[in-house]
């Protein structure tokens, strides 16, 4: 995932939402965090936007809940 080390995410296919935990949050990414990796980080967040549509509701951590445009800020 890159944001840290033994960050997570789950799917809920059949109800299409995403929590995305500490992955999506405002601001810069935070990659000074022990385990943080910007290549990782970067290649989820494209391998995200590839498979989600805009009907999966997605359940930040620090942001309110969204759609599949969160990934684009």
């Amino acid at each position: 995932m890159g944001h840290t080390e033994d960050s997570m995410m789950l799917f809920d296919e059949q109800r299409r939402q995403l929590f995305a935990g500490d992955f999506i949050y405002p601001g810069f990414l935070v990659a000074i965090l022990p385990g943080a990796h910007t290549g990782r980080y970067l290649a989820t967040a494209n391998r995200l936007q590839s498979f989600l549509s805009e009907s999966v509701v997605i359940f930040p951590g620090h942001w309110a809940v969204g759609s599949q445009s969160s990934l684009d800020r």
